[in-house]
């Protein structure tokens, strides 16, 4: 095993002393869990394996938890995870691409093995590496009760913010400056979209001088009449004078992501461009200004939208969302009449996206942590739209 892990050893186990208290509160034993983020969350387990079966298994009677993985990523645990090696089980070869069992056939023996199923065991049932297969499986394996649903109880957990999950998040929040800066230095006429992506993606990994990204997310990227969509990326297509780019990008680091967005003009922007830009401005201003604690979710989307209302603009999606491992955390959502209370140590996604518009759009967006008082903005890129002569 690493002795260069994300996380000290009394972190990740405060996380599972936190999670074995919700589950003894809801009623389960043993919980199995298959979304790769939450098993990082508990784990720190960083191999890229979720695409073939496998499962953390915690039980409220053990210290850790037990990973179930192919054989061929037991290193990969040895390395990441901080589990002691012997809590770390891999299947065989034989059971990848084999119609008559797979690692889920794995799984269920080895719990069969430990007496598992004779305890109250919850899965996370909302999880997309739960297949229908896979939940076959588990209800036709003989468990002595019925199975629960454990989906997003550790989401949840991961909704505030350690502080040294804090120090992750401000260092992804340079390095998306650092992306930003690097597309508006890329952006010009004649240059294609794709080396523009290279450019992102490049900033993206290098990170900054005293610390790297560990991977490159995928912007998304809207040109042109293109800029009223939200979740397209780049072609090998030539930037023309005359058009904007909307980008949403985000920096990782330790798989903690701040996400932050811009919108770029290749020459002299339309008049309808630069007022949709100063009304979103003073609208997420006013947004930022209500996100304190005690206040709730919705009151941030109401402080948006009193904005954004008088005008002739309107934006009908969310106004953000939680993020932290992986970007998206589904929990709090800032919407019109969530009611999740805000409290220190918290980190929105802030993504005023106006994509209603037809054949043009704009976004803005800055990842912040809510403090004792306020917002802390983790990105430090001028919110300004992008004119590039």
């Amino acid at each position: 095993m690493s002795n260069k892990l994300p996380f000290a050893r009394h972190e990740f186990i405060d996380r599972l002393t936190r999670m074995k208290h919700e589950m003894t509160r809801r009623g389960f034993d043993v919980a199995v869990l298959m979304d790769p983020s939450n098993i990082y969350y508990l784990t720190g387990y960083a191999g890229l394996s979720a695409y073939v079966p496998q499962g953390l298994i915690v039980d409220v009677e053990q210290e850790e938890p037990i990973f179930v993985t192919r054989m061929m990523d037991v290193k990969c645990a040895y390395h990441t995870a901080f589990m002691r090696p012997e809590n770390v089980v891999g299947y065989p070869e034989d059971m990848i691409a084999n119609e008559k069992g797979d690692g889920t056939d794995f799984l269920l023996d080895f719990m069969r093995g430990r007496s598992l199923l004779r305890r109250r065991i919850a899965l996370e049932k909302g999880a997309y590496q739960l297949t229908l297969s896979a939940w076959d499986k588990f209800c036709n394996a003989g468990a002595a009760h019925p199975i629960g649903d454990c989906t997003r109880l550790v989401t949840w957990l991961r909704l505030i913010k350690s502080p040294a999950e804090i120090v992750y998040m401000r260092q992804a929040g340079e390095i998306a400056d650092s992306a930003i800066m690097a597309a508006v230095e890329a952006i010009r006429p004649g240059v294609r979209q794709c080396d523009v992506g290279a450019a992102i993606l490049a900033a993206q990994a290098r990170g900054l001088p005293g610390f790297g990204g560990d991977h490159a997310i995928q912007p998304n990227i809207g040109i042109g009449p293109k800029t009223d969509s939200p979740h397209l990326t780049w072609t090998d297509e030539p930037y023309q004078l005359g058009q904007a780019t909307t980008l949403e990008l985000g920096g990782s680091r330790f798989r903690y992501v701040s996400g932050v967005s811009r919108t770029i003009q290749l020459g002299k922007p339309p008049r309808e461009l630069v007022d949709l830009h100063e009304v979103t401005v003073a609208g997420m201003q006013a947004a930022v200004e209500a996100a304190r604690p005690g206040r709730v979710c919705g009151d941030v989307w109401d402080a948006f939208d009193a904005v954004i209302k008088p005008s002739r603009f309107e934006k009908t999606s969310r106004l953000g969302y939680s993020i932290g491992i992986d970007w998206l955390e589904w929990t709090a959502s800032l919407q019109s009449g969530n009611r999740t209370e805000l409290v220190p140590n918290m980190t929105f996604h802030m993504i005023c996206g106006m994509w209603e518009q037809e054949g043009w759009g704009y976004v803005l967006s800055e990842t912040f942590l809510v403090g004792d008082s306020g917002v802390e903005s983790l990105s430090r890129s001028p919110r300004q739209l992008f004119v590039i002569a």
